[in-house]
């Protein structure tokens, strides 16, 4: 036999036997990667509502966009407020917030991913968002209030890193507005109420 076949033998055999190997340690280390990462979540979702005892999943399905919410409870069992997440584009990429809203649709607090979670704004400046200040300021604001204070709203932007200011403030803004309907019961319902409001209004 040929040495170059012979070399090819080996090469296959080898590269089968390094993705059995793969596929028998993925089979063992997939779960806990898994139960790592929602360990994760399930800290960044109680520090974004504290208060909730539980956070339960709900798969939204709107213009063939499927996201994920959380739904949060208090110790009584009672609906509390939900938890989303929003992903603006800034300067460098993707600003993801995650942004806990209250029963009465006021902003409970945000949390934005830091570099080492993806964030890939200019260091020194864009990666200001991550700030106590910049962060607290969405505390108890609604969605109207949700805009920077030079287009008229209460967020106060970093100066010389507009683009991700405004990345952070439109889509916490931009949820608020998609996923608002589902901090209650049934969001078809109160989606159709909104609607009949806006065409009285209108008329």
């Amino acid at each position: 036999m040929k040495l170059e076949v012979k070399m090819s033998i080996v090469l296959v055999a080898t590269s089968l036997a390094a993705a059995a190997l793969l596929g028998v340690v993925f089979s063992f280390t997939a779960p806990t990667i898994a139960g790592q990462k929602e360990a994760a979540r399930q800290d960044a979702l109680k520090s974004i509502m504290p208060a909730a005892k539980e956070f339960k999943p709900d798969t939204v399905i709107l213009d063939a966009d499927t996201s994920v919410i959380y739904i949060a409870y208090d110790k009584s069992g009672q609906r509390m407020g939900l938890v989303f997440t929003a992903a603006q584009r800034g300067y460098g990429g993707p600003v993801e917030t995650m942004v806990g809203v209250n029963k009465d649709s006021s902003i409970a607090a945000i949390r934005i991913a830091s570099a080492s979670e993806g964030l890939k704004e200019t260091p020194g400046l864009g990666t200001r968002v991550l700030e106590d200040w910049f962060i607290n300021q969405f505390k108890g604001l609604k969605r109207d209030d949700v805009f920077l204070t030079k287009d008229g709203g209460k967020v106060q932007g970093i100066t010389a890193a507009t683009i991700s200011s405004n990345a952070a403030t439109s889509g916490v803004r931009l949820g608020l507005e998609k996923y608002l309907p589902y901090l209650f019961e049934n969001p078809d319902a109160v989606e159709d109420t909104l609607s009949t409001a806006a065409d009285t209004s209108d008329s």
